[in-house]
């Protein structure tokens, strides 16, 4: 049985943006631990955990973020 080409592409395209919002996730990670990081790491991060429909979880990271955004507006609504 042979995959379709579409297919196959469209499975490897939804992996590599896995591994890419992964990834962006492990560098915000990596960037709140510094001192005086931008606050609106916590949304970005937030935004990915949301991509991945963990719902829960990025309502919890944007809630660590003080400023009044619209992203986390969004986010949270």
């Amino acid at each position: 049985m042979q995959l379709s080409t579409t297919a196959t592409t469209s499975n490897f395209n939804l992996l590599s943006l896995q591994f890419i919002v992964r990834r962006a996730m492990d560098i915000y990670d990596e960037l709140m631990k510094r001192d005086n990081y931008d606050q609106q790491l916590h949304l970005f991060k937030a935004a990915c955990l949301y991509a991945f429909t963990q719902y829960k979880e990025s309502k919890q990271e944007c809630e660590k973020c003080h400023l009044d955004m619209p992203l986390k507006n969004r986010l949270l609504f």
